[in-house]
């Protein structure tokens, strides 16, 4: 059976409808995109586990439920540090824009090295492995981690995934096409385009609000080709007057292929990229053909958008439903 082992940082969103105040009014969510990929995943009846680490108190115990309910294999956790990172989001309406507000240095992930780990006991039964550009930009430590699993899955020719996930408060693009760059060597499934560096001096940013699908089929297969890749993806999210999400997608894996559109109202967007990851690994780890995966992802990505939580739960029958176009009560 195939099984997905992911690393990276577990987050708590903090959701506010207004601005941070005092007194103001917040839910909150346990998510992460690694942690979003493996609850999705989970949710399809895949096999999961996260290599991660938390806090020994009641914020990281109550992460650690959250996981094993959602059938995430969880045994390969580490209890160490001290806090678990948060990041606030001020939900956006009408012409206001969102706002992300990150929390998470010294978060217990971000002290997790590779001293002492048990490479054979961590990659048993282990088909595919995936990390994030996210939890690359927390730092050198978190780096050298992922970078020795890396190594690690390559010599067990274990499937490495990697989505790109690039967040410019938290790292520039200079640096980001550099450290993105060097460990997408190491991958076989890269999701996006950006930041990597189609040669030695591309470090401006394709413009992907001009480009059009010439433009995007040439650097997906130029990035193929360069990090001689087994797949490279590309997603296109467009928002309306009305306030609906048309999703469509790209891969490029020895030639070029589109995804269906998909539109629908937009509740919460968050997590829709970590549920396009999750969808396409889902129908990959089983062989699937590509035009499946890439259908079957966006679908799960549209579906998310109509949850709040951070990540899209259920089962792989909902999404088909969506690909149907089955929007009547099911009795």
């Amino acid at each position: 059976m195939a099984k997905l082992l992911l690393v990276g940082d577990p987050l708590i969103r903090v959701s506010l409808d207004q601005s941070l105040s005092n007194g103001c009014d917040a839910q909150l969510f346990f998510g992460g995109s690694e942690v979003n990929i493996a609850r999705t995943l989970a949710g399809f009846g895949g096999a999961t586990g996260l290599l991660t680490a938390l806090p020994d108190n009641p914020s990281g115990h109550a992460f650690e439920r959250f996981l094993q309910q959602s059938g995430v294999d969880t045994s390969l956790l580490t209890w160490q540090g001290k806090r678990v990172g948060i990041y606030y989001l001020e939900n956006g309406f009408g012409c206001r824009s969102s706002q992300v507000y990150y929390d998470r240095c010294d978060s217990s992930f971000t002290e997790m090295t590779a001293d002492n780990l048990n490479f054979t006991q961590i990659f048993e039964g282990v088909t595919h492995f995936h990390f994030s550009g996210i939890s690359l930009a927390l730092g050198k430590v978190s780096q050298d981690l992922i970078e020795r699993l890396a190594i690690e899955a390559k010599k067990r020719a274990i499937c490495i995934s990697f989505d790109l996930n690039f967040r410019s408060s938290m790292i520039s693009v200079s640096a980001a096409k550099l450290i993105f760059s060097h460990f997408a060597a190491y991958a076989d499934l890269v999701f996006g385009m950006e930041p990597l560096l189609l040669d030695d001096s591309d470090f401006g940013m394709f413009d992907r609000n001009s480009a059009d699908t010439k433009m995007i089929e040439e650097r997906l297969a130029g990035l193929y080709h360069r990090y001689q890749l087994q797949a490279i993806f590309h997603t296109e999210r467009e928002s309306d007057a009305q306030g609906n999400n048309h999703f469509k997608a790209y891969a490029y894996a020895g030639h070029y292929q589109e995804s269906v559109e998909i539109s629908t109202p937009v509740l919460q967007r968050v997590g829709s990229g970590d549920a396009f990851v999750a969808g396409l690994l889902y129908q990959f780890m089983q062989g699937k053909d590509m035009r499946t995966c890439l259908n079957f992802a966006v679908a799960t990505a549209s579906l998310k958008c109509t949850v709040a939580d951070d990540q899209l739960y259920t089962s792989p029958r909902q999404v088909e439903a969506v690909l149907e176009n089955k929007r009547d009560v099911q009795r």
